[in-house]
Order: structure tokens, then sequence, then C-alpha cells
């Protein structure tokens, strides 16, 4: 008897054939498993697809697994299968138009169920990518992420996903904003400087040099008043990862912060916070010979995760 009673053996195979792309069945490995099944011997063609594992099309060797395993009654191992498809590539879908109905409904069922924690895995490699600099992959993939949590299939699941997406968005924006500064465009350079005398008084003003810790003839600034503002996390996913940033000041000869920025970012909100509270930070201002210098600093930012007691 058919394992699909409301069709029969032939016109589900002729069904699935029309669900993989002419290149994939004109390797001879997936063609043979083709004909295996298209002649309902299953359980020879299971084996020959052991030989097919190391192919690039990972999702047609699992998707025509499913079949047989469905041909053979066995549906627990079927949804196996099922679900390497969906761990592998969390966006692949099944088309209604290409497979039987039968394999359309419970790939979705085993898409539901597997979903949550493929996006999570998506979620954890472009944070990797993020922290390694690598700003092209992690854009990407956290677009996937956004995607992911969108999908039709993650429908009515938990707090956890909208909190990933907060995460994704942010961590997005911080991936294209370095990507945009990486390509931006160099500015040409000066024009060749007039060889006439310029007369004194039309000389521009000496911009003050900005000193470091590399200077050692000039004394450090001392800080009067540097309040960092407390780290929230917004929600409890947040709360159990670690941040870690670097802001860096300019401090005027008055001792006030004249500049701010992040050169590498922590958490888009704390930044913000940060760069705000910067305002109001004094200092003693650095000295050279006794003189007041504007002088350059670097602070590590560190957001680190709660430990539950």
């Amino acid at each position: 008897m058919s394992a699909f009673p409301f069709v029969s053996t032939m016109a589900l195979s002729a069904l699935v054939l029309l669900s993989f792309s002419p290149d994939a069945l004109a390797a001879p490995d997936l063609a043979s498993v083709r004909e295996l099944y298209a002649a309902a011997s299953y359980e020879e063609a299971l084996a020959a697809l052991k030989d097919v594992e190391s192919t690039d099309n990972i999702e047609v060797v699992e998707q025509y697994r499913a079949l047989c395993l469905l041909g053979l009654g066995r549906s627990a191992d079927a949804e196996q299968a099922l679900e390497r498809i969906v761990m592998r590539r969390p966006l692949y879908v099944v088309s209604a138009t290409d497979v039987s109905p039968r394999l359309v409904t419970l790939f979705h069922e085993v898409r539901r169920r597997s979903l949550p924690t493929a996006t999570r895995e998506v979620y954890t490699r472009a944070k990797t990518s993020y922290d390694r600099n690598d700003h092209k992959a992690a854009a990407r993939q956290f677009k996937d992420v956004l995607t992911l949590v969108s999908d039709p299939d993650l429908a009515g699941q938990n707090q956890t996903l909208a909190e990933l997406k907060q995460l994704a968005e942010g961590f997005m924006a911080l991936s294209e904003a370095a990507l945009a500064a990486a390509v931006a465009p160099v500015a040409p350079p000066p024009p060749a400087p007039v060889t006439a005398p310029v007369p004194e008084v039309a000389k521009a003003p000496s911009v003050a040099r900005v000193y470091t810790t590399a200077d050692s003839d000039v004394v450090a600034p001392q800080a009067i008043k540097r309040a960092m503002p407390g780290w929230r996390p917004p929600n409890p996913l947040v709360a159990q990862q670690s941040f870690h940033g670097v802001l860096e000041v300019v401090i005027n000869e008055q001792g006030l912060v004249e500049r701010a920025g992040m050169s590498r970012a922590s958490f888009p909100s704390y930044d913000a916070d940060l760069l705000t509270a910067t305002k109001e930070w004094r200092f003693r201002p650095a000295t050279r010979n006794g003189e007041p210098v504007k002088f350059h600093l670097a602070f590590e930012v560190a957001l680190l995760a709660s430990r539950e007691e």
C-alpha cells in the first residue's frame, strides 16, 4: 500500500521530481537515488544516499531521505532528517507546490519546533563575527536573525525572541556603520602651498597640539569628576552577556572634555549615555613645562554579564 493514500506512487514520484533543480538531478549519485525512489525501493534509496553525504546540496539529500523514510512509515526518522535541514539552513523552506502535502505539513511542524534554537545559533555566529570585526559577515548574519524572528513559523513564540530582535537590530546598525566608515571616501590631498611669501597678519593661527601618554615630558591630566553611567541591561538576555568597548577623549587646557567618541562600541544605548556623561567630566589639565596643554586619553569600557547567586 502506498505511504500516501491520496495519490498514487507514480503520481507522487512525478510530483517529487518537480521539487529539485535540473542541476541537482544531473549528478549521477542523486539520479540513482531518484530512480530508486521512483521505483518505491526506499531501503535501496536510503543506502545510496549514504554515498552523497558530502554533496553541497545537502538539503536535497535530506529531503529525499525524509521522503524515503515516510515511504517506509518511519515518521520519527523523517522528522530528524527535516530537522537537520532547519538547523543547517533556517531560512530554507519547502514550497507547497513542489512536494507532497504530507511532507510540507511535516516540514512546517519540525521547523516551528526547531526554529527558535536555530535562530539563536545564527545570532551567536553573528555576534562572534562582530567580535572578530568581520562586520560584513556580522551584518549579513544579523539580518538573517531579523528575518527569522519575523518568520510565520515563529508566530506566537515567547518574549525571548523579541529580546533577540532588539539585540540583532542594535548590532546590525553598528556593523553597517563600521562598514560605511571603512569605505568612506578619502579626502583629496590639500593643494600645494603658495610659494609667495604670506604677510604675517594673514597667517592662520597655529592649532594646539594634542599630547598623549607617549610624550614623556607631559604630566597627564588628573580626574576630579569622572562619573560613569550605570549599566542597566534592557532585558535578561542582554544581562547574561559581556560587552567591551573603548572610549577616547581629548581634554583641553581647562580640564574639560573637548571631544569624545567610541573607537570600539560596547552596547548602543550605554555608549550614548557614556558620551553624554563625558560633558560633565572635570580634570586637572595636563601640563608641559608648567603650562596647560591638550591631552588624549583612552578608557576601556567593560559591561560584564551578571552572575546569578
